[in-house]
């Protein structure tokens, strides 16, 4: 103990920082150098992730949108049922179908990137 305050005295006197302060001053100015670097990126990642997530809600929007639209052509399938509307409300749902299909594909392709 003695020695290491001679040390700090004997340091002191020659006009030397104690290593230790040495030390933290050089982690300081190397945080602050980093710093706007580090911020930077983060930032970049937060707005490659915002448009992500735009992305992903708009595929979401268009599948429950086919989904809506598979839901009405079967009511009106339903409604249609032994009448001479059948064959078209059954090609309305063959297409809201098609459509809900096209609109997972999309989105199945866009996930496996």
């Amino acid at each position: 103990m003695r020695a290491g305050r001679q040390l700090a005295t004997a340091a002191g006197l020659a006009g030397l920082l104690p290593p230790a302060v040495l030390a933290s001053d050089r982690a300081a100015r190397i945080a602050s150098d980093i710093a706007p670097a580090i911020a930077a990126a983060i930032a970049a990642e937060i707005d490659t992730l915002r448009q992500l997530r735009a992305a992903r809600e708009r595929e979401e929007q268009r599948i429950f949108e086919a989904c809506r639209g598979v839901g009405l052509a079967v009511d009106r399938l339903e409604q249609a049922r032994f009448t001479a509307a059948e064959p078209a409300a059954r090609r309305g749902l063959e297409q809201a179908a098609k459509t809900l299909r096209r609109a997972i594909q999309a989105k199945d392709v866009h996930a496996s990137r």
